[in-house]
C-alpha cells in the first residue's frame, strides 16, 4: 500500500540493468521473504506514478515464487499482503487493468 492506494510490486531500472535483474531486485527489496523461479514477460501497460503523475511502462512477469510472505518495513510501503478479491480496496487504476487482465486470461 502506497499512500492509501493498493498497488503491485515494482521498481525504476538501475544503469546496466536487464529487466529481469530489475525485476528481481525489487521483489528483493520490497518482499525479501519470496524468490521469483522460472519468470517470463507477460505484457506491457501503460499508466501514471502513484507518486507523481508520471507516466509509466508497466512491464508485468509471469512465473512461481518460493518462500512465504511477510512483511519487512520499506519506507515506501505501509503494508504488504496476498488478497484473493481485492473489489474492497482503493486500487491503483493500473494495478486495476492489470489484474482484469490477468482474470481474463484464467492466471487468477
Amino acid at each position: 500500500e502506497e499512500r492509501g492506494i493498493w498497488k503491485l510490486p515494482g521498481g525504476t531500472q538501475e544503469n546496466g540493468e536487464s529487466d529481469l535483474e530489475t525485476l528481481c531486485r525489487e521483489l528483493k527489496e520490497e518482499i525479501p521473504s519470496i524468490r521469483p523461479l522460472n519468470v517470463k514477460a507477460y505484457k506491457e501497460f501503460r499508466g501514471q506514478s502513484v507518486a507523481n503523475g508520471d507516466d509509466l511502462l508497466i512491464k508485468v512477469y509471469l512465473g512461481k515464487v518460493e518462500g512465504s510472505l511477510s512483511y519487512s518495513p520499506d519506507p515506501d510501503l505501509n503494508a504488504v499482503a496476498l488478497v484473493k478479491d481485492p473489489s474492497g480496496y482503493a486500487i491503483w487504476p493500473t494495478t486495476r487493468e492489470v489484474l482484469r487482465d490477468l482474470k481474463a486470461h484464467n492466471y487468477l
